[in-house]
C-alpha cells in the first residue's frame, strides 16, 4: 500500500484548510489507476430525483488483470458542504462514485475531497475520533465484506447513528456484530 509519505512526494494528497486532515487528489487516483492496470471506469446511474436534488451513481473499475471494484456516490441538499456546489449535484454524485471505486482499486484508505465534503457539511455531527479511525474501519469493513453505504442504511433501519457519529467503541461494536451476523446481514443486502 502506498504511503502518505509516498503520495505527498507524487503531489497526490492535500490537506484540508486549517486541518491535519488529508485527502487523495482525484487526478492522484487516475494516475495510480493507470500505474496499476486501470483498463476500464463505467459509470450508472441509481437513482437522478431532479425534484430532491438527490443523485445516486454506481462507478465501476476494471483492471487489466481482471479485477472489478463497484462503488456508490450520492448527493443530496445536505451533504454537499458548499454551497455553489449543491447546483452540481449530479457530478458530484458521479465523482464520487468514481472516486470510491478507484480508492479501492489502488488501495488508498484516503478519502477523496468530494467525499469530505459530506463530513464538512455534517461537521457538527461528526465524531472527532471518525478521523483518524476511518481508513482502518473502512478496510474492516471491506475485510468483511460490507460496503460503508449498506451499514449506514442498516443503522438508519434500526435508527442508529452512522458510524461517523459513533465514538471509536461503538464502531468496534459495530463491526463485531458485522462480524458475528454477516451471513444473516450479507443475505439481506
Amino acid at each position: 500500500m502506498i504511503t502518505l509519505e509516498e503520495l505527498e512526494a507524487r503531489g497526490m494528497i492535500a490537506f484540508l484548510r486549517g486541518s491535519k486532515t488529508p485527502f487523495v487528489l482525484y487526478k492522484g487516483l487516475i494516475e495510480l489507476a493507470h500505474d496499476k492496470g486501470l483498463q476500464s471506469i463505467v459509470t450508472e446511474p441509481v437513482e437522478m430525483n431532479w425534484a430532491e436534488n438527490r443523485f445516486v451513481f454506481k462507478a465501476i473499475v476494471t483492471g487489466t488483470d481482471g479485477q472489478v471494484f463497484v462503488e456508490y456516490g450520492d448527493t443530496t441538499a445536505s451533504n454537499v458542504g458548499n454551497k455553489s456546489i449543491a447546483q452540481h449535484n449530479m457530478r458530484m454524485a458521479l465523482t464520487r462514485a468514481k472516486g470510491r471505486a478507484l480508492r479501492d482499486f489502488v488501495g488508498i484508505g484516503y478519502c477523496t475531497k468530494e467525499e469530505l465534503e459530506i463530513e464538512q457539511a455534517n461537521a457538527q455531527l461528526v465524531d472527532p475520533s471518525w478521523v483518524d479511525d476511518q481508513p482502518s474501519f473502512m478496510a474492516s469493513l471491506k475485510e468483511i465484506g460490507f460496503k460503508y453505504a449498506s451499514v449506514v442504511a442498516l443503522c438508519n433501519q434500526v435508527k442508529r447513528p452512522p458510524p461517523s457519529q459513533m465514538t471509536s467503541d461503538q464502531r468496534n461494536n459495530l463491526l463485531v456484530y458485522l462480524q458475528d451476523n454477516k451471513d444473516k446481514l450479507l443475505k439481506k443486502q
